[in-house]
């Protein structure tokens, strides 16, 4: 690394609008690929590489907790950085139990109301697999992780991770990375994992697994604080280039068309190296190739990041854990139109732009709420003061 502060590095003192807008694509893929037989999911991150958004979140999260956390112990003290990150552990693990509850309930008075339990019985949204007592005792210690909400829980071991990772740190940076690939070879090795309930081999992102790349980014934010920043280097670029090539070519995102379905380059076969679960090392390397490009091609200063399109996904980023979670719950939504019969294209579409707007209007919500009832409250009761 090199001690001379760039542009193109992320992580100033002011927050870094990259960050935020990488999350809230992030978030709208997310969304998208949740969406039961979706035909738009085809044009979405994971379609063009190995990884998909999921690996884009973790990184990100990473890195600011590179910047934000560790900071806190630096400038404050073990004490009130511990309490900075169970602070936010709490609010992810709240958050992670009301959607599953808001979810089920959903679904099945949904399933009730139409007198269908087809529903209920689909891999993505099986809750019911037990009594009531159990599945909440399930819930509460996240064994209960239905798809597409099980990123919070690895969220949560993740943040908690956080005191350890900067003890690591200030022992050694060398000491942090060996532990981190080593726990890395766990589950290759040993195939170890943490039970679940819907998910016979254990939790579908495998936090033994997936920490690896949540240390890099801290790694990443944290040298960032230091005043190190990327070597700019086109050699680098082109070969992160490279790389982000070889794995299009490999998923050859062209064969999801009728005409072009045999068109691949590689056997199909040859893919099952890139594991999702155990977060297979093609995964970990193409998503740091395309966020070395990003730092490359775009600076922190880059005027069109204050664009309006940019801003809108920026504020999705900035209120993260609340924009996922509305979006989860328009997925339940989703779930449920679809067994109903809802899966045209143009429903698909409509769900998408439904779905985006609910997400930007949270963001609003969170970010704003003195302007909401400047916005809502007040221009009503200048309405019931005139007796209109």
């Amino acid at each position: 690394m090199s001690t001379q502060t760039s542009a193109t590095d992320i992580g100033s003192p002011k927050r870094d609008g990259r960050l935020d807008l990488a999350r809230g694509l992030a978030l709208v893929c997310l969304y998208v690929d949740h969406l039961p037989g979706n035909f738009f999911s085809r044009f979405s991150l994971h379609a063009y590489g190995f990884n998909d958004a999921a690996e884009v979140f973790v990184l990100v999260a990473g890195i600011s907790a590179g910047l934000a956390y560790c900071a806190v112990f630096d400038n404050s003290g073990w004490v009130a950085g511990i309490k900075r990150v169970a602070r936010r552990i709490l609010q992810v693990y709240v958050t992670h139990i009301v959607l599953i509850a808001v979810c089920a309930t959903t679904i099945w008075f949904a399933a009730s109301a139409t007198h269908s339990h087809e529903v209920l019985q689909t891999d993505v949204f099986a809750f019911f697999g037990g009594t009531l007592g159990e599945e909440i005792n399930h819930a509460i210690t996240l064994r209960l992780q239905p798809h597409y909400l099980n990123i919070l829980p690895l969220y949560v071991l993740l943040l908690a991770a956080v005191p350890l990772i900067v003890l690591l740190m200030r022992i050694h940076v060398a000491v942090l990375v060996a532990v981190s690939f080593g726990l890395w070879l766990l589950p290759r090795t040993l195939h170890w994992n943490l039970p679940s309930d819907l998910h016979s081999p254990g939790w579908f992102f495998n936090p033994l697994a997936w920490q690896l790349l949540f240390v890099i980014g801290a790694l990443w934010g944290w040298a960032r604080r230091q005043g190190f920043s990327l070597p700019r280097s086109g050699l680098l670029a082109f070969a992160a280039a490279s790389y982000c090539g070889f794995a299009l070519v490999a998923v050859a995102p062209w064969a999801k068309l009728p005409m072009l379905a045999e068109w691949y380059v590689l056997p199909r076969d040859w893919l099952t190296p890139f594991d999702k679960q155990h977060l297979s090392l093609f995964r970990v390397l193409n998503v740091l190739a395309v966020a070395y490009l990003a730092v490359y091609f775009v600076p922190a200063s880059a005027q069109w990041l204050d664009s309006a399109g940019a801003r809108f996904f920026r504020a999705l980023g900035r209120a993260s854990l609340s924009v996922f979670a509305v979006s989860a719950i328009v997925d339940a939504f989703g779930w449920i139109s679809w067994h109903a019969g809802g899966q045209s294209v143009a429903w698909q579409f409509m769900l998408i732009v439904l779905g985006v707007i609910l997400m930007r209007a949270t963001a609003y919500m969170v970010e704003s709420p003195a302007n909401v009832l400047r916005n809502t409250i007040l221009p009503m009761r200048r309405t019931r003061a005139a007796g209109i």
